[in-house]
């Protein structure tokens, strides 16, 4: 039986259609990236469900998520970075013959290479994200920096390409950044002290990424936000979620190691509006840093995708990977989950141990490292009762010497 949701390309307006899942027993679920911890959250989260049986697949055995006792079964396809034909047929064959109902692409490579044959390898199978111009759109850093300014959104100050020029760049305030304008995490991100390392880091990023951004670079003890939202096709949140960075690797801006649950009504509300304004649905992560020059939160990007904290999510209870496969079925009923604040969740392997060997003042963290065990206190991967992926990020340090993973890691 299918069903229609509201924005469908069927019902005459736009966004895809979304068959409902299996009513008698468990709908199959199909998360690709294995690699990544937010896979392994989205593999747990789903699979201790009784609504749905998961299946974890990635390019390498040797990923935390196929050695979760919550994943039914596991597969290897071909990568999609260095063989996208090849993935893209193996995919689509496994979810012929498992008759997967769901797909959850969970890295952006991989959500974008499926939804760009969603029509041609992917029919009948729901995959319940936005569609793939407006997910273009919103990894276009300039574009979602332009529509945030649009809205009274504050930013930090910025130097789009067509305003770069060497006197622009002599007057620019320092210290500053160069970032692409389609990036992910801080790859291809460029520092300087200096204006003549500012003019040179400009044209290095620009030799690799066309029109960057020039951008002031905040205190680098501000702390970050993001707001996490489920987003339906007319731009309701159905579901949102807020956390504060604790610690980050590298320390003075990278990923989240250690962050807690929180409540700042202030970048709700920009957020909400931001992805309304892209038009987004789905799931999408909206971050934020604090300017500690004047106290205000100012954005950093959009991610139209699941983002690597999610698990902090589930465990303060807003079940992301569930309730976006519900929505998917057309199942998603009642007012959006609440959560509880200040429960705190770790990134201790490998993520907080580099955070610890790098960080000069190692040992006056609050709360300190060597404190493992704490009302609140979770872990992105290890979990009483599915050891195993420990030992699955062990052995992945293999597979990410291969040119594909120093493809995608490359600063």
């Amino acid at each position: 039986m299918t069903t229609l949701l509201a924005g469908s390309p069927e019902s005459g307006t736009e966004g895809h259609a979304l068959r409902r899942g299996r009513e008698a027993k468990a709908a199959r679920v199909l998360v690709t990236d294995g690699f990544w911890r937010k896979s392994l959250s989205a593999v747990r989260a789903l699979g201790a469900s009784r609504e749905f049986e998961v299946t974890a697949g990635e390019w390498s055995r040797f990923s935390c998520s196929l050695f979760s006792r919550f994943a039914r079964k596991t597969i290897v396809y071909p990568s999609p970075l260095s063989r996208p034909k090849a993935f893209l047929r193996a995919l689509s064959a496994e979810i012929r013959r498992d008759s997967v109902d769901i797909l959850m692409p969970m890295e952006e490579t991989t959500l974008i290479t499926v939804l760009r044959a969603r029509d041609t390898h992917f029919k009948g199978v729901l995959i319940p994200f936005a569609p793939l111009e407006r997910i273009l759109v919103a990894r276009d850093k300039a574009i979602v920096l332009r529509k945030a300014m649009d809205l009274g959104i504050p930013v930090p100050r910025t130097l789009f390409s067509e305003d770069v020029s060497p006197r622009s760049l002599a007057s620019f305030p320092l210290p500053a950044l160069v970032k692409p304008r389609i990036s992910s995490g801080a790859r291809g991100i460029r520092y300087a002290a200096k204006h003549s390392e500012l003019e040179a880091a400009y044209h290095e990023v620009a030799s690799r990424f066309p029109r960057p951004l020039v951008q002031e670079r905040l205190p680098s003890d501000g702390r970050g936000a993001g707001v996490s939202m489920l987003i339906d096709f007319d731009g309701r949140v159905l579901a949102s979620f807020t956390h504060l960075r604790l610690r980050e690797n590298p320390p003075k801006g990278g990923a989240s190691t250690l962050r807690a649950s929180a409540r700042i009504p202030e970048i709700e509300e920009c957020a909400a509006s931001l992805v309304r304004c892209l038009g987004l649905s789905g799931v999408a992560m909206v971050e934020f840093k604090t300017d500690l020059r004047d106290g205000r939160f100012k954005l950093m990007e959009v991610n139209p995708r699941f983002w690597g904290s999610l698990e902090l999510a589930v465990r303060a209870g807003v079940n992301f990977p569930v309730l976006l496969a519900r929505w998917a079925q057309g199942r998603f009923h009642g007012p959006p989950p609440g959560y509880r604040e200040g429960v705190m969740c770790r990134w201790l392997i490998p993520g907080d141990i580099l955070h610890f060997i790098r960080n000069p003042e190692r040992f006056r963290l609050d709360p300190p490292f060597f404190r493992f065990r704490m009302k609140d206190l979770h872990y992105d991967i290890i979990r009483r009762g599915d050891m195993m992926p420990v030992l699955g990020t062990v052995l992945s340090a293999f597979p990410m010497a291969s040119s594909d993973m120093k493809k995608f890691l490359r600063p």
